[in-house]
């Protein structure tokens, strides 16, 4: 009888290892349910000032250019402002935060994100900002020198700040996992095939009638 409920033991824990390690390796969780989906933030893109007027270069392109990187990795809901709203921001709107948090409230948006554009010549002075609309204090800037002052490389730069403001927002999934992350994904499941394979061995080679073995070989 005592030797049955020892079996018994190790059979319940060989499934809940299994369990455990399926779990840990497909997201879901002990029960099998898979965790609710996180809705991402939503990011209100507002079309950059253009100070100085640059041939060929179009403010809306531009800013579609700088919402397709903020929404690059999923992690960024990103909308525009209507065509009333755009109308109605104040000129100075940009460079003010109280101006920036109030049209990104009245979007219901978690984030605003707008920019600045000055040519100098064949140069172009970007100036990117990302402001939080819950936190007073919440606000990154980023600046970078575009040369030439076109619209592709404006585009582009406009592109790259965007990927870079959006990726603490990056869902696991999709992030490039850590060094750290990547050895324990690779570790976890043979740590738990050496627990399993060795609790089974333990199993078979002690039940009634059959005498201890010398030496038990665990397999890898």
């Amino acid at each position: 009888m005592r030797a049955a409920s020892t079996r018994l033991r190790y059979v319940l824990l060989i499934a809940l290892t299994s369990t455990v390690a399926s779990c840990a390796h497909s997201g879901h969780d002990a029960l099998g349910v898979a965790a609710p989906p996180v809705a991402p933030p939503r990011v209100l893109v507002l079309a950059p000032q253009v100070e100085t007027p640059i041939e060929g270069v179009s403010s809306e392109i531009l800013g579609v250019a700088f919402g397709d990187g903020l929404a690059s990795d999923g992690g960024l809901e990103v909308v525009y402002p209507s065509a009333d709203a755009s109308a109605s921001v104040e000129a100075d709107c940009a460079a003010r935060l109280a101006c920036l948090r109030e049209i990104g409230a009245a979007s219901d948006a978690d984030f605003v994100a707008t920019a600045t554009i000055v040519a100098l010549g064949d140069t172009a002075m970007l100036r990117v900002r990302f402001v939080d609309v819950a936190d007073a204090g919440g606000e990154q800037v980023r600046q970078a020198v575009v040369e030439p002052a076109d619209q592709d490389a404006l585009s582009a730069a406009l592109r790259d700040v965007g990927v870079v403001f959006a990726r603490p927002f990056v869902p696991e999934s999709v992030a490039e996992p850590s060094a750290a992350r990547r050895r324990w994904r690779w570790l976890a499941p043979t740590l738990a095939a050496v627990v399993i394979g060795g609790v089974a061995a333990t199993v078979v080679l002690t039940r009634p009638g059959r005498p201890p073995p010398d030496v038990v070989i665990v397999p890898p």
